[in-house]
């Protein structure tokens, strides 16, 4: 009877250990329990692999959400903003556990690793600078927030091919330049408020039809890619083709 008793206690452990382990490893179990958790829980689990994240928090003890640097607040005490600019972070960052209340994040000019994880992001979130990192993995923009108006992801380690016919129709603002990106790209379908596109530094290719982008899109750089074609385009636009197969034609 005893040994059966001890068998049983240890299957109950190993099912709470695995359970415990699936819950804080799964961005997808996270995803379903997150909005159940404290605000001060998901903001430890965020950080919890950054390495000094004492620059952040102040102390390995984790204090009050409120003694946080770079952070503000809503009247309800929820985490709206993220300003972590500079901060010299380094480590891996768990953007799957950002509180769902937050809005606006800005961690460029860092050294953190990860993937980040475009479809679990807030639902209310506009605006997003992650620039001049080491994140990587793939870059589903199809599938960001209707809300998001602005994504830097300039200078990072993304690979894969992206999506730029389904993107939020307010957005104004998308760098990916400096990354490890391939493939066609389809400017047919941009938002029509769009104002910069940085698509510099990648591995893009293929014949490109600019004969549809917004007249509000004012910034474009294609440079150092294998994209061709021609764009026609008044003399105060600021489009840059260098070292790439694509062609202006000003228009008096």
């Amino acid at each position: 009877l005893i040994v059966i008793f001890e068998i049983g206690v240890f299957l109950i452990f190993m099912t709470v250990l695995m359970f415990s382990y699936l819950v804080t490893e799964d961005p997808s179990l996270g995803k379903v329990d997150k909005d159940s958790l404290p605000q001060q829980s998901l903001m430890e689990l965020m950080i919890e692999d950054i390495e000094n994240k004492e620059r952040v928090c102040g102390s390995v003890e984790s204090p009050a959400l409120r003694e946080w640097r770079g952070l503000r607040f809503s009247d309800a005490e929820d985490v709206t903003e993220i300003d972590w600019r500079s901060y010299h972070l380094a480590g891996h960052i768990r953007l799957e556990w950002l509180p769902s209340s937050v809005n606006m994040a800005q961690m460029y000019q860092n050294e953190l690793t990860g993937e980040v994880p475009l479809g679990n992001l807030p639902p209310a979130f506009t605006f997003f600078s992650l620039s001049n990192n080491e994140l990587y993995g793939s870059l589903f923009l199809e599938r960001l927030p209707l809300t998001m108006t602005g994504l830097f992801l300039a200078n990072n380690s993304f690979v894969g091919t992206v999506d730029l016919t389904h993107l939020p129709p307010c957005l104004e603002y998308l760098t990916m330049n400096g990354n490890k990106l391939h493939g066609e790209v389809d400017l047919t379908k941009l938002p029509e408020n769009m104002r910069s596109l940085y698509l510099q530094g990648n591995k893009f290719h293929g014949e490109t039809d600019f004969s549809r982008i917004p007249l509000s899109l004012k910034n474009i750089n294609v440079s150092f890619t294998n994209m061709a074609g021609e764009i026609a385009l008044p003399k105060d636009n600021d489009f840059r083709v260098a070292n790439s197969q694509v062609k202006i034609r000003v228009i008096e």
